[in-house]
Formats: structure tokens, C-alpha cells, sequence
């Protein structure tokens, strides 16, 4: 797989996507605003203080701090440029990445990484902060960006990113390098349960990918050609079929993905239609 020819972003997002990336931005944004306004006019309890996981909050039979932590990003000194980049950044990465997962293994699997993997890794933030007695709130979805983005690497091993538009990377190189970084950085700041999150949420998205999504799919009982490949076993697809696999190969891996038999193809079938 390789990004050489990749755009800004997927030319088609799904509703749900949409809407997860939608809701994660409002909340965040409504967040930083009213977290201070809220408590200092109207003398109730600060939104942070609700949504964000906490000993205090799971004391108080706020359960849902295990699932609505993922939608608010941390906020120390309000809105701020880094807040914004920071925001603007991770929403991005859930739209790309995203999309190319719910392409290739579908909704259901993609929301179970994002949302399964966020509150596995609330759970042992909470271990932690019992453990420590810290009263500190913890919020960010970069915990459950780094399962889906380990769930990534499992299902495309040898994608490429062109850093800076013009040096060719392995993907498995800059992500992995990346999460060292912002673990180095938070071990140097002392924030243990940070850290926490993001190996247990990478090693839960590996875990799934590993044994629930990068299974070999079998060949389906009926396909609509009569014609089979003798040493892969596979379906011969037809020319219209053939091109159907490409676009969709074109979509999710790029041009470059393309092997010289099927550019081949492509072309002996662009010349027979003309």
C-alpha cells in the first residue's frame, strides 16, 4: 500500500464517521468554553467534571466517563492555538484512518476498536489513579486513536506516507515513532496514567487486529464467475468485475498499488471498450 498519490483526505466519508467526528469536535470545543463560565454563574458542576474520567466521577455512579472522556480534548489553560492544532490534528487522523478501516473490515469493527479500545484504556487509567489516589481528570482520544491507528498497521504493514510531500517513509516507522515520542515525553512530565493509555489502548487494537481482523477471508461459496485461478484457487474475475476491484484497490492503496499485470489488464481493457 502506498500514499504517494494520496489526497488530502478520503473523497467519501461514512454518516457515522461523520457524525463521531462531528460530536468529538462540538463537545470539545463546548467544553473549552462554558468550563469555567458554567461553575463561576450558574454555581454548577464544570462539564470537564462531568465527561472526563475520574476517581471523584466513577464515585459518583458517572459511568459514562469510561466512553465520554474520548470526546473532550484536554483543555489546562482554555482555547488555545495548541488546543485548536491539537484538536484539529486528531480529527483528522480519525477521518483518514478511519475511513480506510471501515473500507476494508467495515462499521462495526472500526467503532469496536475506537470505542471498545478508548474504554479498555479508561479502565486502566482508573486502575491507576485508585491505585495513586489522583485526583486529576483525565480526557483525550488519543488513547483509542492509537488502537485504531495500531489495527492500521496490522491490516497494512507496508503502507508508505510522503513526509513533507517528498520523503518516502514506512508508516510503521513514523506511528511507532510518534508514540514513542509522546510516551518519552509524558514519562519525562511524570504523567504515568497517560502513558498507561496509550499502551494499553495500542495493545488492544494489535490483539484485535492481530486475531479478529487480519484472518484470511475463505473464498466465497458462489461468485459470479465460473472460472478459477489453478494455483491460488481464487475466482477469475471478468472484465467488468475486474475493474470494480481495481477502482476499489486505487481507492484505499493508491495507484502505485497496482501490480504490472494489472496495469496490464487495465489497459488491454481500456483499449478493447474504445
Amino acid at each position: 500500500m502506498s500514499f504517494s498519490n494520496y489526497q488530502f483526505g478520503p473523497r467519501e466519508t461514512p454518516k457515522l464517521l461523520k457524525y463521531l467526528i462531528y460530536f468529538t469536535l462540538l463537545i470539545s470545543l463546548f467544553t473549552a468554553v462554558t468550563n469555567h463560565i458554567i461553575p463561576y454563574y450558574l454555581g454548577w458542576i464544570s462539564p470537564e467534571q462531568i465527561l472526563s474520567l475520574s476517581i471523584w466521577g466513577i464515585d459518583h455512579w458517572y459511568l459514562w466517563q469510561f466512553i465520554t472522556y474520548l470526546f473532550i480534548q484536554p483543555i489546562p489553560n482554555g482555547i488555545s492555538l495548541s488546543f485548536l492544532l491539537s484538536l484539529a490534528f486528531n480529527a483528522y487522523i480519525l477521518w483518514v484512518i478511519g475511513v480506510a478501516l471501515i473500507e476494508k473490515k467495515g462499521m462495526r469493527h472500526f467503532f469496536t476498536l475506537y470505542l471498545l479500545g478508548g474504554a479498555f484504556s479508561g479502565l486502566i487509567i482508573y486502575a491507576f489513579q485508585s491505585v495513586t489516589q489522583s485526583p486529576l481528570f483525565f480526557s483525550g482520544n488519543s488513547a483509542a486513536l492509537y488502537s485504531v491507528l495500531i489495527a492500521w498497521l496490522v491490516l497494512f504493514p507496508r503502507a508508505e506516507f510522503l513526509l513533507f510531500a517528498v520523503v518516502p517513509i514506512r508508516a510503521s516507522w513514523l506511528i511507532l515513532g510518534v508514540l514513542s515520542v509522546n510516551i518519552l515525553i509524558d514519562l519525562s512530565t511524570g504523567d504515568l496514567a497517560r502513558v498507561l493509555a496509550y499502551l494499553s489502548a495500542a495493545g488492544f487494537g494489535f490483539t484485535y487486529s492481530r486475531y479478529l481482523l487480519n484472518k484470511k477471508e475463505a473464498t466465497p461459496l458462489y461468485v459470479r464467475t465460473k472460472k478459477f485461478d489453478f494455483k491460488t484457487g481464487k475466482p477469475i474475475l471478468n472484465d467488468h468485475e475486474f475493474m470494480d476491484e481495481m477502482l476499489t484497490k486505487i481507492a484505499l492503496k493508491g495507484r502505485s498499488s497496482l501490480s504490472w499485470k494489472e496495469r496490464w489488464r487495465l489497459f488491454r481493457i481500456r483499449k478493447k471498450r474504445k
